[in-house]
């Protein structure tokens, strides 16, 4: 007799496309309500629209769909949590001095997630205390958020690059955790959305989870919990990966990875650039009615720098010179583009 299909087995296919997203509800809800002998009871279960995000020159932002079932009876309530990689914040606290505002104290918020939204059927204080919510890691009182003072509490926004700790990592206040909160929601990176999932007979839900064109790229857990009564009695989680792709990727995989490398070559880069237009500056300008001696010059002037072809033929910006002017093979030009003129054919 061959092995038997686990719930979770099942569950592993992937919707990506809309039409798909019924039927996967429907499996979600057939292993919500059958179980294997001997398994632990498992009343939610959870998956995404898709779990791979792609991160390129063309993204602006995307919206997924977080969806499963669960066996709940009228009254239950969901909560859903997405949670990004952990990463350390700085935080600098500015005062005026002498009518000028400058940073006098810089702290380090330590393993911040970079991402965190939560969405529920009603608002979190109705489904539960805040002492439950607390211990169910719900909420970023639930965070266990800590931070140190750094180096360089004053002066430049950089700091001379030093912003190591100076002190131990304490626990943060309420006052400190409002303003972070604030600073990362105004970013669109922290959200709470309440009574924002919706569901269905008790057994299917779903909700919108929006990403933004600033998201970082990482593994995001996303985590769903059952509540009745106001204590959590189920809890499911998945996965999902964002990561950067095509050009950008390859660049940002350089920078950091090579950064010995990358810091030069933009410089030559920046420098080239700024050369190439210090030459295009000193290339006289063409003036209506230029003459063909006049025009001659500047196709001179053009192959001492190695611009542009050999013989040129000055054009008024009203409208192409006269046809015996120009002889076969001699090229028009127009004063509209690099560097200062168009030439055609």
């Amino acid at each position: 007799m061959g092995a038997k299909a686990t719930c979770p087995d099942l569950f592993r296919l992937r919707t990506l496309r809309t039409g798909l997203v019924a039927a996967a509800l429907v499996a979600a809800l057939i292993c919500a309500s059958v179980q294997p002998a001997g398994a632990a009871p498992n009343r939610v279960v959870a998956d995404l629209s898709d779990d791979l995000v792609e991160i390129n020159s063309s993204y602006h932002g995307t919206e997924l769909l977080l969806f499963g079932a669960y066996r709940g009876l009228p009254g239950d309530d969901l909560i859903l949590e997405v949670r990004g990689p952990s990463t350390d914040l700085l935080q600098r606290r500015k005062e005026q001095k002498a009518g000028i505002w400058i940073n006098v104290e810089t702290f380090r918020w330590l393993n911040v997630p970079s991402f965190y939204h939560v969405f529920s059927t009603r608002p979190l204080a109705e489904i539960a205390p805040s002492q439950t919510l607390t211990e169910s890691g719900v909420g970023a009182a639930s965070l266990g958020l800590r931070l140190a003072r750094s180096k360089g509490g004053g002066g430049s926004h950089h700091n001379d690059g030093d912003e190591s700790p100076v002190s131990a990592a304490t626990a943060s206040t309420d006052k400190q955790n409002a303003g972070l909160v604030r600073n990362m929601t105004g970013l669109g990176l922290w959200a709470t959305r309440t009574s924002s999932v919706k569901t269905q007979q008790d057994m299917l839900y779903r909700t919108a989870l929006s990403l933004p064109s600033n998201v970082p790229p990482g593994t995001y857990v996303v985590r769903v919990l059952h509540f009745r009564d106001g204590v959590a009695i189920s809890e499911s989680k998945t996965d999902m990966k964002i990561r950067k792709a095509g050009l950008s990727a390859l660049i940002y995989r350089f920078a950091h990875d090579y950064s010995l490398f990358y810091g030069p070559i933009e410089q030559g880069i920046v420098m080239r650039k700024s050369i190439n237009e210090r030459t295009q500056s000193r290339l006289p300008d063409l003036h209506i009615g230029l003459a063909l001696t006049d025009c001659n010059a500047i196709a001179e002037m053009q192959n001492a720098n190695n611009i542009g072809p050999r013989r040129h033929i000055a054009r008024q910006r009203q409208g192409p010179v006269a046809a015996e002017q120009c002889a076969a093979g001699d090229l028009c030009c127009s004063r509209s583009a690099f560097p200062r003129w168009r030439c055609n054919q």
